[in-house]
């Protein structure tokens, strides 16, 4: 999470973080690195990646679509990512 603040300094903290409750953002360290720099964590509805699929249809709004792209994203680009501070 360390790798969070500088974004945060650049771009600034945002009220809330809406997500999922995909372990990435429902693990106790998030949880707590949120809390300590005061980030509301937000959670989508269970059954909410399932009604999506419906909500194209009836026309409603729904949930998780942006979500999961990030979520995508951020496994892919950040928690995936092998990061070393030296080559030695």
């Amino acid at each position: 999470m360390e790798a969070l603040y500088p974004l945060l300094l650049r771009r600034g903290k945002p009220d809330y973080i809406r997500s999922d409750n995909g372990p990435e953002f429902s693990a106790a360290p998030f949880q707590d690195w949120l809390w300590l720099v005061g980030i509301e964590p937000i959670r989508i509805y269970p059954g909410s990646p399932t009604r999506r699929r419906f909500a194209c249809l009836s026309g409603k709004a729904w949930d998780n679509g942006y979500n999961e792209r990030f979520n995508g994203t951020l496994r892919s680009e950040v928690l995936n990512a092998e990061w070393f501070a030296t080559t030695r």
